[in-house]
């Protein structure tokens, strides 16, 4: 964790400002039993970009399905609207 962090100041209590102010911007390494999984705030343990790419086209597949799943059977802009129209 840096410490010398922005979101981590004042200083008082690190835990509390961990956890509400600074979250993951202030995380530097992560190891999990003895690997380092992030690195200088790097995760290099998965593929960040195929891995958003495969969440978002599963997010369509679901999206797709939203009415049939619905009791009312509405779509997921009638039950979720964008807050800036015409995002998509």
């Amino acid at each position: 964790m840096d410490a010398g962090h922005p979101y981590m100041q004042p200083l008082r209590d690190p835990i509390r400002s961990l956890i509400y102010s600074a979250g993951d911007r202030a995380i530097t390494d992560v190891f999990v039993h003895g690997r380092r999984m992030v690195d200088a705030g790097e995760v290099h343990t998965i593929d960040i970009a195929a891995t958003a790419a495969k969440l978002n086209e599963l997010q369509q597949i679901t999206i797709s399905g939203v009415r049939q799943r619905d009791w009312a059977g509405r779509a997921i802009d009638e039950m979720t609207p964008m807050v800036f129209p015409g995002g998509d």
